[in-house]
């Protein structure tokens, strides 16, 4: 099992470690609560959205957070700190049996200028969460949709339950477009994305209306536009679901993407730790 933690640092129940010592949980899958956020001028984008994400995670498995927000901030800066203030997605991970708090730098691959302009290549995958609404590691699923994206040179693979509903992709929110309208499944059926949040609130100050319901497959030949939005991809436009074209230039889509990367500048500027 390939060991995920990169960079020169890693912290481990508030101490930091050299990278080469990290050991993975792997024995554990299932009983190991996680977070992903990204780094990005030094600073953690979003991590309040992110902070509470992660208490509703506890909360869902009857937990308290067992560290405050400002803990866990501070947790974070040293990590930065020690590993040079690196551009990269960051994880934490929280084993409910041992107790044991880890933070640390995960390999990525963020979509190129390319990937943003044109949009990116996704496919379908038959496959659901077991509970959406909590970030639990489970390796097996994560590893299934890993293959059929590399055998299909996919960026994403879009979640279909075994209602022939659309939920959510593998790791992002959908987001379609139609008729001028947003449309995305409700909260209950997907994982609260901090950035899906973000979406929403942009869409709020866009004026642009907003469905909350459950997409079929079948539908997706009908959909203007469609974008996935997540830590590591940000707002990313669709081209391909399969071999379904898409428009990834649609104008509110455009819009959308620009004031989400105004958000995050926004964010840099005031939170730099």
């Amino acid at each position: 099992m390939k060991v995920e933690a990169i960079n020169k640092f890693y912290l481990k129940d508030g101490e930091i470690c050299e990278v080469k010592d990290f050991v993975d949980d792997n024995s554990d899958k299932g009983n190991i609560i996680y977070e992903v956020f990204r780094i990005e001028g030094g600073t953690p984008i979003f991590l309040k959205d992110h902070t509470e994400r992660l208490k509703r995670s506890f909360s869902l498995l009857n937990l308290e957070m067992p560290f405050s927000i400002e803990e866990f901030r501070n947790s974070i800066a040293k990590v930065i700190k020690a590993n040079d203030y690196v551009l990269g997605n960051m994880k934490m991970t929280y084993n409910i049996l041992s107790k044991e708090l880890k933070i640390f730098y995960i390999p990525h691959k963020y979509p190129s200028e390319k990937d943003y302009a044109d949009g990116v290549k996704t496919i379908l995958y038959h496959g659901e969460r077991e509970n959406p609404n909590i970030k639990i590691v489970n390796k097996s699923f994560r590893e299934l949709i890993n293959d059929e994206l590399s055998k299909q040179d996919a960026y994403e693979a879009i979640l279909v339950d075994r209602n022939g509903d659309i939920t959510e992709g593998s790791r992002s929110n959908i987001f379609f477009i139609k008729n001028k309208k947003l449309i995305t499944a409700p909260g209950k059926a997907v994982l609260l994305g901090v950035t899906r949040a973000k979406v929403m609130l942009i869409a709020e100050e866009l004026n642009i209306e907003v469905v909350e319901r459950t997409v079929k497959e079948s539908e997706l030949k009908d959909m203007d536009a469609m974008f996935i939005s997540g830590s590591l991809a940000k707002v990313l436009p669709i081209a391909y679901v399969d071999n379904m074209k898409k428009d990834a230039h649609n104008e509110m889509l455009r819009s959308i993407i620009d004031r989400y990367n105004q958000m995050v500048d926004e964010c840099i500027e005031d939170n730099r730790l």
